[in-house]
């Protein structure tokens, strides 16, 4: 039950954070879910809400940057 609640994190947490109007990044290679069809499914929701939806990788190279 415990991936039930992560896998509705994105979906649920991305909305209440880009509403106010500050950028929103979400790393899409570190969430856990009960399928990959869920999580992509969660992403794409939180992409169509105009979240930036980025790899661990870019997020490293923008801090090392």
């Amino acid at each position: 039950m415990l991936n039930a609640f992560r896998a509705a994190c994105v979906p649920l947490s991305a909305p209440a954070a880009w509403d106010p109007g500050p950028s929103v990044s979400i790393v899409d290679d570190v969430g856990a879910a009960n399928s990959e069809e869920i999580h992509g499914a969660a992403l794409s929701v939180a992409g169509w809400l105009g979240c930036r939806i980025v790899s661990t990788g870019q997020v490293v190279s923008g801090i090392v940057a």
